[in-house]
């Protein structure tokens, strides 16, 4: 089952690549950018990209206080199970000191 995980992601990957090495072949004049402090004019898949990146630092940055708070929450959870878990044990070992 991994395995067919693994090979399905590869050929989307496979297809993505494939999809922007194809666009940027179809559109690959120059855009004029216009900017705060003045204009470029850059290569369409250059924005493309660039534009991309951007949106993918803005939702890692994001998401990063959930991750964080999850983290958190899950060390705190797995503190609280080993309290419980020795609280058992020497529940269990006075259970059986008393009944013998």
């Amino acid at each position: 089952m991994r395995i067919i995980g693994l090979l399905l992601n590869l050929l989307i990957l496979i297809l993505v690549v494939f999809v922007a090495f194809s666009f940027s072949a179809l559109n690959s004049g120059n855009v004029p950018v216009n900017y705060y402090f003045g204009s470029r004019e850059l290569p369409l898949p250059v924005i493309v990209l660039l534009a991309i990146m951007f949106g993918a630092l803005l939702g890692i940055a994001a998401s990063l206080g959930l991750v964080l708070k999850s983290r958190y929450q899950a060390s705190k959870l797995r503190r609280t199970l080993k309290k419980t878990e020795k609280e058992v044990v020497s529940l269990q070992s006075v259970g059986a000191k008393e009944s013998s």
